[in-house]
């Protein structure tokens, strides 16, 4: 592995709230899916899209490391931790190296 190396991963989701009948309602689902994700892996989380929206969002996640096999293992265990949150529903997904 070369000492220099540093890759960053970013996965963007798209996510379906469609139960949620407010802004109150989609921002409890996502401050609990964004916390998790937190609490869970060593990556940095936030709502990137869809702000007004109530029954749409997006969310992007991040993570750096000098091994981009860890960092993409990180970013999978993300969109699986989404996969699995009641309330959202993963629509697309996109993930970019830098």
């Amino acid at each position: 592995m070369d000492e220099g190396r540093l890759y960053l991963g970013l996965l963007t989701l798209d996510l379906a709230t469609r139960a949620c009948t407010s802004l109150k309602e989609k921002r409890r689902v996502l401050k609990g899916l964004i916390d998790r994700m937190k609490a869970r892996l060593d990556v940095s989380v936030a709502e990137v899209g869809f702000q007004d929206a109530h029954q749409r969002a997006r969310i992007a996640v991040a993570c750096v490391g000098s091994d981009r096999g860890y960092v993409e293992r990180t970013l999978q265990r993300a969109m699986g931790i989404a996969e699995g949150r009641d309330g959202a529903e993963v629509c697309q997904w996109r993930m970019e190296w830098r």
